[in-house]
């Protein structure tokens, strides 16, 4: 009886066990192997952040696809749209990426969730931390706070039906600070940028992606076009 149920608890653990097969475990490791391989090309692959280097259609996809889920309170979508921005458009590493889509998704959520404007201040804090990633990462000179204030003062902005034609200087003064130059220079930008606002959130989601692609693509030409002038 005694053997028996030996023999019993011994096949049981045999087949409970496959890994105990050296064949399958060579394959776990090589397999196990292989994947932290890819882990650490992912992760200390060369990269090269710039703010200038996103792909319109990609950005205003993602862009689009935040402030969607914000305003669904989804915050897991959210955040991921987020982190495909700062990783894949403007090319941080996945530390700083994920770092700063957590602090803009709070931003985000807190801005949302506020009653008014003096309540909508809990979300500068955020706004400021993902602004100074940016610009450490990208190791552009503008000013973190400043920004994130201009920012901040946009959404209210876009929030208010009254205030609304303020956007186009209000987004031109960021565009100023984060790409150098002067508020005019990007005026026909940011009112591209102005309408897309206007329409996010509106439930025209065609008109609304048309008028963000629009605006970045703006951008993207004219980024392109002073490159090409200082060259």
């Amino acid at each position: 009886m005694g053997r028996s149920a030996h023999l019993v608890r011994k096949g049981f653990s045999d087949r409970r066990f496959p890994a105990k097969n050296p064949p399958v475990r060579r394959l776990f490791r090589k397999l196990l192997l292989f994947l932290l391989l890819m882990a650490a090309v992912y992760v200390f692959w060369p990269r090269f952040p710039s703010l200038e280097g996103f792909r319109p259609p990609m950005i205003a996809a993602l862009e689009c696809e935040v402030f969607e889920k914000a305003k669904a309170r989804q915050s897991t979508g959210m955040l991921v749209a987020l982190y495909r921005i700062f990783q894949e458009e403007f090319r941080l590493s996945p530390m700083a990426a994920a770092e700063a889509a957590w602090n803009s998704s709070q931003a985000l959520e807190l801005f949302h969730a506020s009653a008014d404007n003096a309540d909508r201040e809990r979300a500068l804090p955020y706004l400021e931390r993902t602004f100074e990633i940016l610009r450490r990462q990208t190791e552009a000179r503008f000013d973190p706070a400043v920004v994130a204030r201009l920012q901040l003062h946009r959404w209210m902005l876009a929030a208010d039906g009254n205030r609304q034609n303020q956007l186009p200087a209000a987004i031109s003064e960021i565009l100023a600070m984060v790409y150098g130059g002067t508020a005019s220079d990007y005026s026909s930008t940011a009112t591209a940028f102005a309408k897309a606002d206007r329409l996010v959130g509106s439930g025209k989601t065609e008109p609304e992606r048309q008028a963000v692609v629009t605006a970045w693509r703006r951008l993207a030409e004219q980024l392109k076009a002073r490159s090409q002038d200082k060259s």
